[in-house]
């Protein structure tokens, strides 16, 4: 494990540990979370896209669950960004007292989308 996923996982553990049920609700922390939620819908919808662009110039798909779907664009579409839609709708359900938890998710699937973006396009320039 790397130092910069060991310290990712050092700020999950002490985000997740601090109680937010005795804190007042802070408004910048929501605002802050709601933006990372965001940011993690637009990149699932830019891993979509650059996953489509590498798979026209002949690379597979990485993830064994959507290697089926890679060569039906609608229905990879649907899937993908259907499960981002649903992350992003159930993180927006979730109470403003409870900002760390949608702050941590988001953060965690951002992160491993933009490493799935930057790994697609280090394929495609090796290509």
């Amino acid at each position: 494990m790397g130092d910069s996923m060991r310290a990712f996982v050092l700020a999950a553990v002490l985000l997740w540990a601090v109680p937010v049920s005795a804190q007042e609700p802070s408004r910048f922390g929501n605002h802050f979370a709601n933006a990372m939620v965001a940011a993690q819908l637009t990149t699932t919808v830019v891993d979509y896209g650059v996953t489509l662009r590498a798979v026209d110039m002949g690379l597979q798909e990485g993830h064994p669950l959507w290697r089926p779907l890679q060569h039906k664009p609608v229905v990879f579409g649907i899937a993908k960004i259907g499960i981002g839609a649903s992350t992003t709708y159930g993180l927006s359900r979730l109470p403003r007292r409870e900002w760390k938890k949608k702050l941590l998710i988001a953060s965690a699937i951002t992160a491993i989308n933009v490493w799935a973006i930057s790994h697609n396009a280090k394929a495609m320039r090796n290509r």
